[in-house]
């Protein structure tokens, strides 16, 4: 219903979620399992992080970010979410959703919403730029 906000969306749920299952691997018994920070889902989402941050950031305090880095950006991104971790999604069905737990719901979240985020970028530009026009 509001397409324009669902990158904020995504930027408050990764900054509760992530940090939130980093935690739960780092307790887990046996075996510490924070190192599983390094699957390509996790760094994708960690570069889509700190790049829509990184836009929120220079928007508030009015900085130019370079026109052809953030082209060079956004079309990387496009390519990776809406490609490779949205084939991720058909391809991998064992992701489970249970609500009320943070574990398989950041695993779900890591999937689902880079691509739920780029399609938004595409198709509702005029929304998002008419809602945040200073991004």
């Amino acid at each position: 219903a509001y397409p324009e906000h669902i990158w904020l969306v995504y930027l408050i749920e990764s900054f509760y979620m992530i940090p939130r299952k980093f935690i739960n691997m780092w307790r887990a018994k046996p075996l510490n399992q924070a190192l599983y920070y390094l699957d390509f889902c996790w760094f994708t989402n960690f570069t889509t992080m700190a790049a829509l941050t990184s836009i929120v950031i220079s928007g508030i305090f009015g900085l130019e970010i370079n026109a052809g880095l953030g082209e060079v950006m956004f079309k990387c991104a496009m390519g990776v979410f809406c490609g490779v971790l949205a084939c991720a999604n058909i391809a991998l069905p064992f992701v489970a959703c249970i609500f009320h737990d943070v574990n398989s719901m950041t695993g779900l979240f890591i999937h689902l919403m880079p691509p739920v985020v780029m399609y938004t970028f595409i198709w509702s530009t005029d929304k998002i730029g008419e809602a945040w026009p200073n991004m």
